[in-house]
């Protein structure tokens, strides 16, 4: 039986969908979620933390390996061109962080160049074969996430310690490309985040945000942008979680993960309404405007097929 925590999904069509989480548990549905296919990642102690499809077939995997301590040992990317049946582990020299791809070819990852010892994007144009490595020139910036709209348009954010008073705990930042990830500029909001945890953009101009509160017990953050991110709106869900985990599947339709409930909105983010999703919740993704799934501690699965207004508990044992 399946019982190992999941920890991230993607819904690659309303019937298709791939999880992954602890100890190498890699899970795919092709009839909605009623039963899943087992995977082995051939990675052993492996942990997926993160999911990317550029496709319905071509994948990428952000993997994690646990040492004796039960700590992390080395991080990995894994790829797959058959929705997650087989996968193969690319040959790198430096360590990847959070991943995400737009098609077969594109895609980006945070990580540290060991040579220079310097934060920054890696890219590949060519599937993951080969990467190129992009400084962001920022002191103390540590990012957390990345998302891009297209080939050329993207976006990472995370955190800095506040200036000249480490004790005064993390302020949160954004910050975006237009050329692929080679240059990079930060924006500007007026929340008081301690950290932004995830990115979500459905275009080069519609995009959402989310994080936590101030260091001082401040609600969950969450900003929207119209405009690319030229400027944001802060919007609220009622939550004082700290927040990660948001998705839209295009302007108007997008869902929040939170504790045991699913948040959901048709405007945008004006307006949020919980859910009860009958599990407790790490992640969701959306295949479109009705079709979802989530994800939680466990093996924990359930799916909706009228936008999150009601779940279906689903049994992950393969």
């Amino acid at each position: 039986p399946q019982g190992n925590n999941l920890e991230t999904v993607v819904a690659l069509e309303a019937q298709h969908a791939v999880t992954g989480g602890d100890n190498g548990a890699l899970l795919t549905t092709s009839d909605g979620g009623a039963s899943w296919s087992g995977h082995d990642l051939g990675i052993a102690s492996s942990h997926i933390a993160a999911l990317s499809f550029g496709g319905a077939s071509d994948g990428w995997a952000w993997v994690w390996q646990q040492d004796r301590n039960g700590g992390r040992n080395r991080t990995y990317i894994a790829h797959t061109s058959d929705g997650g049946t087989t996968c193969t582990t690319l040959n790198l020299s430096w360590s990847p962080g959070a991943i995400d791809f737009v098609d077969a070819s594109h895609g980006w990852a945070l990580g540290n160049d060991p040579a220079l010892r310097e934060g920054g994007i890696w890219s590949t144009r060519n599937g993951g074969r080969t990467w190129k490595f992009h400084a962001i020139h920022f002191a103390r910036w540590t990012f957390t996430t990345i998302d891009f709209a297209d080939a050329s348009h993207g976006w990472a954010a995370g955190y800095t310690m506040i200036p000249d008073d480490p004790m005064a705990g993390t302020t949160g930042a954004i910050f975006a490309t237009s050329d692929g990830g080679a240059s990079w500029h930060k924006q500007r909001f007026a929340t008081d985040a301690g950290q932004m945890n995830t990115v979500k953009f459905v275009n080069v101009n519609d995009g959402w945000a989310v994080g936590n509160g101030s260091d001082m017990g401040g609600a969950g953050t969450i900003v929207a942008t119209t405009d690319g991110g030229a400027t944001w709106s802060p919007q609220s869900a009622g939550t004082d979680w700290d927040l990660s985990g948001i998705t839209f599947v295009d302007a108007t339709h997008g869902w929040l993960p939170d504790g045991d409930s699913i948040y959901a909105t048709t405007d945008g983010g004006a307006t949020w309404t919980a859910h009860d999703a009958g599990i407790a919740v790490t992640a969701v993704s959306f295949a479109d405007d009705l079709h979802g799934y989530a994800v939680g501690p466990g093996g924990a699965m359930a799916t909706t097929t009228n936008g999150g207004v009601t779940w279906q508990a689903r049994n992950t044992t393969t």
